[in-house]
């Protein structure tokens, strides 16, 4: 129980750290910005391959999109820059965070328009890993 115990504890640091050192470095980007409350082509599904997208701005950093309910079951959208919004930079994943309210989330990336996709997924090479050093518990 002990070493397993230990292994988890490995697996979340390397994680978290090799998340933490890659995500949000600041380097230019392309990011879509605009609201779905005054820009229809916001929301969700997002055509990436429509001729009329929102505009693309030149970021610094990673490219966010917030989904929220304001007290209504339809949904918000913005798409945006981490630049925008006031956030611990050492708080940002390539993944979301729900807001404490639950009524919405902020999803962060950092390829160019990333923040297009419906949901932004996690980093593969960390769930690889995760199951290499589960296997390797296994056998020894």
């Amino acid at each position: 129980m002990l070493k397993l115990g230990i292994i988890i504890v490995l697996v979340v640091f390397l994680s978290v750290g090799k998340i933490q050192a890659r995500c949000c470095i600041p380097k230019p980007i392309n990011c879509y910005d605009c609201d779905s409350t005054t820009d229809v082509r916001c929301k969700d599904p997002f055509n990436r391959s429509a001729l009329d997208n929102p505009p693309v701005t030149l970021c610094n950093g990673c490219c966010v999109k917030w989904v929220r309910r304001a007290r209504t079951a339809k949904e918000i959208i913005r798409r945006t820059c981490i630049s925008h919004f006031q956030i611990n930079l050492f708080m940002v994943d390539r993944a979301c965070l729900q807001e404490k309210s639950k009524t919405g989330h902020l999803c962060f990336c950092e390829e160019d328009t990333c923040n297009s996709s419906i949901k932004i997924s996690t980093n593969l090479l960390t769930l690889i890993f995760t199951l290499i050093i589960y296997c390797l518990y296994l056998l020894y």
